[in-house]
């Protein structure tokens, strides 16, 4: 166990109430997120049949940013991080964003080719952070 989690750092309100509102926002961006998600796309239909599915989302949170449930995940990661107060879940939450970056570069080449309008959509609407 101490292996995979790493050094117990204690427990701390003072990372716990930090954590708790971390993990609160990536569970509003989660429920924002599922808005406009169907079934078929959750579970990557639209990838495997190569139907060209041209249902770009740009709606609601995807009009700021384009990979919302990949920042759900690092926020809450984050959050779970401080609240955990291990060494483990702290390198997993700063590892996280390159290789959540990773999968978006390679998602985003097969958006590319799969629809056409996601070019001018990448071009307007940041990948992780929304602009103000």
């Amino acid at each position: 166990r101490d292996t995979l989690v790493g050094a117990d750092l204690g427990w701390h309100l003072l990372l716990a109430l930090p954590a708790a509102f971390l993990y609160g926002i990536s569970i509003k961006l989660e429920v924002n997120t599922r808005k406009y998600l169907k079934i078929n796309t959750l579970v990557g239909v639209p990838e495997f049949s190569g139907a060209g599915d041209s249902n770009l989302l740009h709606e609601g949170i995807y009009a700021q940013v384009r990979h919302p449930r990949y920042l759900a995940i690092m926020v809450g990661t984050a959050g779970w991080a401080l609240f955990a107060n291990y060494a483990g879940p702290y390198v997993v939450a700063l590892l996280l964003p390159a290789a959540l970056y990773g999968v978006t570069v390679l998602e985003e080449r097969e958006l590319l080719h799969r629809v056409p309008e996601y070019g001018d959509y990448r071009a307007r609407v940041p990948r992780f952070v929304p602009r103000r």
